[in-house]
């Protein structure tokens, strides 16, 4: 649950092992009431990557009252397959 109007830090960490793809995952917060987005993270980078943290400031919009938290993909066309394995940990907000 959120408050309409009140400011938030979500914070999380992602490791990657082998990740390829044209168009990266990110992690995306959309509003829980129309399910518009509020923000997206920076695309993870490919390859093998030890743990990083991310930390995303975000407004809950006025008609809020919660949030969706999802991975997503940025935009890559049609045929764009996604190989690899990405671990998430410790999400805080």
């Amino acid at each position: 649950m959120v408050e309409p109007g009140r400011a938030y830090k979500l914070s999380f960490w992602v490791r990657t092992e082998n990740l390829k793809s044209g168009g990266g995952p990110q992690i995306q917060i959309v509003n829980g009431n129309d399910d518009k987005i509020i923000t997206n993270s920076a695309v993870f980078a490919a390859g093998t990557n030890d743990w990083q943290q991310f930390t995303l400031d975000f407004t809950a919009p006025d008609n809020c009252n919660g949030v969706t938290i999802r991975t997503v993909r940025a935009y890559c066309g049609d045929d764009c397959p996604i190989t690899g394995t990405l671990w998430y940990d410790d999400f805080e907000v």
